[in-house]
């Protein structure tokens, strides 16, 4: 089988293609573009784009750090803050759209790491189950989860051809184990059922609520 090609940013999807295309272009005797696609095993690192202290800067949420009680009022202010991967979220899922669909696809749920680009200026990322006591920022798995899905579902409706998703992560950086679970589960789904409704994909997300 064909080393999956590992992409770290949504604009290395973009180029990926540019390039299987070009190529195309330049020997006839290749299958099409789409072709080429559906051939194609791509490994995404979701969250490695959080290297980059620009983009960490925006998903972060100070308004994490305030916490209630049981009666309403403001606690002390938390040493943790959980980011907000909503922009994160929506570049992975726009630079699909510019791309012909990729069937087998590898969600590495690995948490970021330095690079040489983020050198010096890196700022470790946990998983919400595995925050440590000191000061500290963390992402919500069942945020990821939601990501993941939803870039699934979109490639299972655009596809005519048979699909297949994976997921890995590391257990020892703490991720929710019950949540890589039922993440599985969707995904395996998702590969063996042909969806044709939107709506369908809703509903994936009801037990993500309940992880822990």
């Amino acid at each position: 089988m064909t080393e999956a090609t590992r992409i770290t940013h949504p604009d290395q999807l973009r180029e990926l293609y540019r390039t299987r295309l070009s190529h195309f272009n330049n020997d006839a005797s290749e299958p099409s573009s789409e072709l080429v696609s559906q051939t194609q095993q791509v490994k995404l690192v979701l969250l490695q784009p959080l290297a980059n202290v620009d983009i960490l800067e925006a998903c972060r949420d100070l308004g994490s750090r305030q916490i209630r009680n049981s009666n309403g009022l403001l606690c002390p202010i938390s040493n943790h803050e959980y980011l907000d991967i909503q922009s994160l979220s929506k570049a992975w899922r726009q630079a699909f759209t510019k791309i012909p669909p990729i069937p087998r696809l590898i969600f590495d749920l690995v948490l970021p790491k330095e690079d040489e680009k983020s050198k010096g200026l890196f700022q470790r990322i946990y998983w919400d189950t595995a925050m440590p006591q000191e000061d500290s920022i963390g992402v919500r798995a069942r945020n990821v989860m939601s990501l993941a899905i939803t870039i699934a579902t979109e490639m299972r409706m655009r596809s005519n051809v048979d699909v297949s998703f994976e997921v890995i992560y590391d257990e020892m950086e703490g991720v929710s184990l019950k949540g890589m679970a039922l993440l599985k589960k969707q995904l395996l789904a998702l590969s063996k059922t042909k969806i044709s409704k939107f709506e369908d994909r809703a509903a994936g997300y009801k037990d993500q609520d309940n992880i822990e």
